[in-house]
């Protein structure tokens, strides 16, 4: 398993882009806490399971991307 954190974001909700990584990212597991979005701030985290290591770490920093916008 690998965990990314969401630090911040472009997005005004980026709970806007849930369905866009959902779609790309389906094995993808969101976290989002709520909280304001505010540069640099923790706003969730992404978490993939998995046998490939560094296939899972790819995904769960494409879900990122897409959240932080």
């Amino acid at each position: 398993a690998v965990m990314v954190n969401l630090l911040g974001s472009e997005h005004e909700d980026p709970r806007s882009a849930y369905p866009q990584v959902m779609e790309r990212y389906p094995q993808a597991k969101v976290h989002l806490y709520g909280k304001g979005v505010r540069p640099g701030r923790k706003l969730g985290h992404v978490t993939v399971t998995g046998t490939d290591h560094a296939e899972a770490l790819q995904i769960a920093r494409g879900a990122v991307v897409l959240l932080h916008g």
